[in-house]
This record gives C-alpha cells, structure tokens and sequence, in this order.
C-alpha cells in the first residue's frame, strides 16, 4: 500500500490528522524508556506489550529505523476542562482503538510489511495475563506504544502537518504505522 493510501485509510478509520515522513525522520531517545521504568504509568514489568519484557531500548531503535517510512497519525479530543483526566484516559484508549482498526484493515490487504504502534502501553486486557502469569491472551490484537520503542514524538511531529498540541481544552494522542 502506497503512503497516500495509508493516509486515506488511517482518516476513514477515524484518525483527525495523518501525515507519511520518511523513516529516517523518526526522533527516538532511550531516556523515552526511563518514564517507563520509573513506575510512572504503574505497568512497567506488568504488560507482555511493555518494557522490559519487549526488548532493549536499542532494539527497538534499531526496528524502528529498520523501515522506511512511517504514518504519523493523530487523534484530537476536546476536554469538558484542562483537568478533565477521564476524558484524557479514554481518548488514549480511543486511539488504540483505532490503530487496531487501522491494523485489522492492513492486514487484509497482505501487503508489505509493517508495523502499528500506539500510544500509552497496550491497555486491551484488563488486567494484562502477565500479572497472572499467563502467556498474551491476543497475541494478535496486543499493541506496541510509541514510547516504548523510544520515539520522541515531539520532535518526530514537530515538521509535520500534525500540531503536537491542538488549544486549550483538548487533548492529543498519536500513533504510528511504521512500513517499507
């Protein structure tokens, strides 16, 4: 599928803004990986999506910048407030939602490779068979964050079409379709 298709589809899945840069655009630091250790989400260590259990930082720099070209997209919410933390909270989950549905569509053109990365962890199974112990209940359906390969996403939206922050009272959440 060509980037302009890509987009196409990531906007009638629902995304408010997608834009295709080049793969060597992607900004990632491995400081992106010491929020995640230092317990501020509460999922480090409890998520088979989520570091340590997805690889090293280095790793997932070297995999991200092993395509070619990325779909940013973008999710754009208004807030009852700027505190309004339940809205927040489930616009994250919104977007995961609709990269999922992005990957569903992707996956049945079979075309090329790629791969979805949402933001804020995984978030499908509550709670996570890893805190019981048990192998991914959706292998399939689990889902890869933006932070946990070590993208910036700032910087990597900051020449794009996609404002990072879209006005007071809303919230923005983006994800990634990295493919060749």
């Amino acid at each position: 599928m060509n980037g302009e298709a890509l987009r196409a589809l990531a906007l009638e899945c629902g995304a408010t803004g997608a834009e295709v840069i080049s793969g060597d655009r992607i900004v990632t630091n491995p400081v992106f990986r010491d929020a995640c250790a230092s317990g501020e989400c509460r999922i480090y260590g409890k998520c088979h999506m989520c570091p340590p259990d997805v690889g090293t930082p280095e790793e997932l720099i070297s995999m991200v910048h092993g395509y070619a070209h990325a779909l940013v997209l973008q999710t754009v919410t208004p807030l009852d407030d700027p505190f309004d933390m339940e809205t927040m909270s489930l616009a994250g989950l919104e977007l995961n939602k609709l990269v999922r549905k992005l990957r569903a569509r992707l996956r049945e053109t079979e075309e090329g490779r790629f791969l979805v990365l949402g933001a804020g962890g995984c978030r499908l199974c509550k709670p996570c068979a890893k805190v019981e112990g048990l192998p991914c209940r959706n292998p399939r359906e689990a889902l890869l964050s933006m932070e946990a390969c070590c993208i910036d996403v700032y910087n990597t939206v900051k020449d794009t079409s996609l404002p990072y922050n879209n006005g007071k009272n809303t919230v923005t959440f983006f994800g990634m379709v990295l493919f060749d």
